[in-house]
């Protein structure tokens, strides 16, 4: 969790209790969002503007019906965020039977990365030919790096040794029409900072391919100066978008909102991990980003990711064996599968209401809990995984497979009241007794049930 999202939780904390909204707890809210901004680093003329439009919001205006103080609070803060941030995403504007995509950035902000990224999207989501053209002649290893990153992701890379990169592109261009290529995406020079001889090569570049899109790539770690770069680069070309990188890295958590008001460019996609063919690289959502920094979780984008992963009859059968009265430790590790496709326990409970404000003091989610539950399942008899209750009742089955995988019985003993648990509430939620389960309220005290081994 962020600086900036702390600060957020800190400062909704403060209105638990009260019955109205007073001036005088405006005023400190907004003090707290000063200092809160100050210390993620945010450009000070967003503060500015962001006060502006809380109090523009807030004064005067009664508390909404069936709204306590609290949660009038967080609406408008959300409302504010989801306004500086961009009010609604705007997506690539590749509508061309052709389209050629311009990416510029800095040395180390991770674009030769991000190019990658954005092909295998633009291939796997709008199902389109791409070609990526290595032009990043001065940085040693950057058209190496991106070859390698096309085989991975088997998207062809166009590339020569010894050519100029006006060249280089022109020959790229030509090859991309001729085999016909519906989106080409340009990986062009950085440089470690903005240089006027790159600013001028990508002008050039620029004027004389047409891109449909122009984006820049930029390094979230660089707090205000990110906005400061991108802003150079815009001013000198007009960008189209901005790609935010090493979002997961940004522990401040002020830099996007930097961008979006220093540039005024649309935020298209923000990114994280090294891995290219991943749900590391995300459409960018001012709605949805607001609601994660203010620790409300972001469902609609679990629930698009689980859809993506969960496409096969197969493993729509394997979610319905939730709900069986028979599910067993053999259902579980295929499901175990199927949930590594989806991404990591850590990841995937961030994105619910309530609980990523809640687990980061939770060190056992920082260990790969999936891979050592497999490993003790991997060690149980056929017959085992298939009767979960032969384990339960006998002490001497439970410590013969902690030592044939290398666990302790109390891990043992954890997966066994994982699974009980997870069949517990399979089976209300299936008999819809939702209301039932005090545990769900408290999602803190729902993982320290399943996760704590202390």
């Amino acid at each position: 969790m962020s600086i900036l999202s702390r600060s957020f939780q800190k400062i909704m904390d403060t209105m638990k209790g009260k019955k109205h909204i007073q001036e005088k707890d405006l005023e400190l809210m907004m003090k707290d969002i000063r200092l809160s901004f100050l210390e993620a680093d945010v450009n000070y003329d967003v503060i500015t503007h962001f006060n502006h439009l809380i109090k523009e919001k807030a004064v005067g205006k009664e508390v909404l019906k069936g709204l306590e103080p609290q949660q009038q609070v967080v609406k408008i803060i959300n409302d504010v965020l989801t306004t500086v941030l961009g009010s609604k995403n705007i997506p690539l504007q590749l509508n061309n039977p052709y389209d050629v995509v311009l990416l510029v950035g800095l040395q180390g902000s991770g674009k030769t990365t991000t190019a990658g990224k954005l092909a295998y999207f633009v291939k796997k989501k709008l199902n389109k030919k791409v070609l990526l053209i290595a032009a990043d002649t001065y940085r040693p290893g950057a058209v190496k790096q991106l070859v390698s990153i096309g085989e991975k992701i088997n998207i062809d890379v166009f590339f020569q040794q010894n050519k100029n990169t006006m060249n280089i592109i022109d020959n790229g261009l030509k090859y991309a029409l001729h085999n016909g290529f519906e989106t080409v995406i340009i990986d062009t020079t950085g440089r470690s900072a903005l240089d006027q001889d790159m600013l001028d090569e990508i002008k050039t570049i620029k004027e004389k391919v047409k891109p449909s899109e122009t984006l820049i790539v930029a390094d979230s770690l660089l707090g205000q100066k990110a906005s400061v770069v991108a802003k150079g680069f815009h001013e000198a070309f007009h960008a189209t978008g901005v790609i935010m990188t090493k979002m997961d890295a940004d522990i401040k958590g002020g830099s996007v909102l930097s961008i979006k008001y220093v540039t005024n460019l649309p935020i298209k996609f923000m990114s994280s991990s090294e891995k290219h063919d991943d749900d590391n690289f995300e459409i960018f959502y001012p709605d949805r980003m607001s609601s994660r920094l203010l620790g409300m979780g972001d469902m609609l984008t679990l629930i698009e990711q689980v859809e993506d992963k969960v496409n096969s009859e197969q493993d729509k059968k394997l979610v319905d064996r939730l709900l069986q009265d028979d599910y067993n430790y053999h259902d579980l590790q295929k499901q175990f599968k199927l949930l590594k496709k989806i991404g990591s326990m850590k990841k995937i409970l961030n994105f619910i209401p309530g609980i990523g404000s809640k687990i980061r003091n939770m060190p056992m989610l920082d260990k790969d809990i999936i891979t050592q539950f497999e490993t003790i399942i991997q060690s149980m008899t056929k017959e085992e995984r298939l009767q979960p209750q032969l384990i339960q009742s006998n002490n001497r089955r439970r410590c013969r497979i902690a030592k044939g995988s290398g666990n302790k019985l109390k891990d043992v003993n954890l997966l066994i009241d994982f699974i009980e648990k997870q069949k517990q509430i399979s089976k209300k939620m299936g008999n819809m007794e939702l209301d039932n389960l005090s545990a769900l309220d408290n999602p803190e005290e729902l993982l320290k049930q399943f996760m704590d081994q202390n």
